[in-house]
């Protein structure tokens, strides 16, 4: 005999909660955060090659899905060729989107890391 299910939709997609873990039966869930910065890049020579590893490298480390709003392109944070491809020069204001449980600390190591590369002088 062949049993059959029929898709149903997902209940936290919908909401915007994430099940975290479950505990006697019950279900706990954590909402999807959803942060925005805007940053200006301050460093000579904008997000070349270096910087954009740098920033990717910090950006994985993170479970929230990050993005970055640059010249009207959006990309991926954890592309270097995204980030390439969206030419960010010197004096380019971009706007960073985490969005996840951990999407502040997110922004604030993107801000860091940001940061010191232009004190760097990368």
């Amino acid at each position: 005999m062949l049993l059959t299910r029929a898709l149903q939709p997902d209940p936290f997609e919908a909401n915007g909660m994430l099940p975290t873990c479950e505990l006697e039966g019950t279900m706990q869930k954590t909402a999807r955060k959803s942060e925005t910065r805007r940053i200006l890049i301050s460093n000579e020579s904008g997000l070349h090659a270096r910087p954009a590893s740098e920033l990717v490298r910090c950006a994985v480390r993170f479970k929230s899905e990050i993005t970055i709003m640059a010249n009207g392109k959006k990309c991926s944070a954890i592309s270097i060729m995204d980030i390439m491809t969206a030419d960010i020069r010197k004096g380019t204001e971009i706007s960073v989107t985490a969005e996840g449980v951990d999407a502040g600390k997110a922004l604030e190591a993107i801000e860091k890391c940001l940061k010191q590369l232009a004190e760097k002088g990368f």
